[in-house]
């Protein structure tokens, strides 16, 4: 009887069907991971029904899916800070999913954008309004000579210095918006101040260091809030 080698063996069991080699008491292979454009497909996976309102949250979510939704709100304000702060429904769609495949390319990973992915990077995305209305609310007391206290008699003082400065409206017309020093300043308290800051975390968007590239009408739309 031919001897057979336990080459031949093993030869022969790696041609064979998984179905075969089950059968045969050889455990199953596992299949190779499933990628797309080298990206690494991978299922949200929900823990959790929402809050009080039965709005979609973070920790409805894996930590996977939550970092990565975190990552694409940096992306998305980012994308707004160089557009508009007041996106229609379809900026809105189109900027979220750019930001999403943004993020999901620095996970080395792909998940399907829906309805919860838009949700959550919109809803987040709308706190630049706050966030920049926040930075430039000293700068504006301090320009032009406003009182931040909350008594009648300052608010009296505060809306007539309003009215006195809206009566020369050609004070406020440059032909360089370097020459505003107040816009300046807060494009840059804005983008780089922390090192959390939209500016230092995405420097691809912000390529010019001297304004951080943020859009001068944003800056100009949060001074009239």
């Amino acid at each position: 009887m031919a001897e057979v080698s336990s080459s031949s063996i093993e030869s022969t069991e790696a041609q064979q069907p998984f179905e075969s080699l089950a059968l045969r008491g050889v455990k199953r292979l596992a299949p190779p991971l499933t990628k797309v454009d080298g990206l690494q497909v991978v299922q949200k996976v929900k823990i959790g029904n929402g809050g009080s309102r039965g709005r979609v949250r973070y920790a409805d979510f894996d930590r996977l899916y939550s970092s990565i939704i975190h990552l694409a709100v940096g992306h998305y304000q980012a994308i707004l800070a160089n557009s508009t702060i007041y996106p229609g429904d379809v900026e809105s769609r189109n900027w979220s999913g750019e930001a999403w495949a943004a993020s999901c390319r620095a996970n080395g990973v792909k998940i399907d954008y829906d309805e919860d992915t838009y949700k959550l990077i919109t809803l987040r995305g709308s706190n630049l309004r706050s966030e920049l209305k926040t930075v430039m609310q000293p700068l504006v007391v301090a320009e032009f000579g406003f009182t931040d206290e909350k008594t009648p008699e300052a608010t009296s003082c505060n809306v007539a210095l309003v009215k006195s400065l809206l009566e020369n409206r050609k004070s406020f017309t440059y032909k360089d918006r370097k020459e505003a020093n107040i816009i300046q300043k807060g494009m840059i308290k804005w983008c780089y101040k922390k090192k959390n800051s939209l500016g230092v975390k995405f420097p691809a968007y912000f390529m010019d260091a001297s304004t951080g590239g943020i859009s001068f009408g944003i800056i100009m739309a949060i001074l009239q809030l």
